[in-house]
């Protein structure tokens, strides 16, 4: 993973894994108002250890906050939810 000057657009993060950890999947949930950017040091470094990661990017997180106030706990559990059932595939 590399440092940047211009900020990242927040973006879910998927690895399908590698070697004998690719059968245990990860999933990993940023905070509230967050995105996967958040927690990349750590999806990276389980994905470089082989896992299966996933780090969905909620719904209306990662925007502002009129697309968040769109969405509510319902629309984010079902986005993790997804993630949890296909480990390695975030949308």
């Amino acid at each position: 993973m590399t440092e940047s000057s211009t900020p990242s657009r927040p973006a879910a993060f998927s690895y399908p894994g590698h070697g004998p950890n690719a059968r245990v999947g990860i999933v990993i949930c940023h905070g509230f108002t967050g995105s996967p950017l958040s927690v990349m040091p750590w999806a990276q470094h389980l994905a470089d250890l082989g896992y299966a990661v996933s780090v969905p990017l909620l719904p209306g997180h990662g925007t502002d906050w009129r697309q968040l106030a769109l969405t509510g706990w319902k629309d984010w559990y079902r986005s993790y939810e997804k993630a949890l059932l296909e480990p390695g595939r975030a949308d």
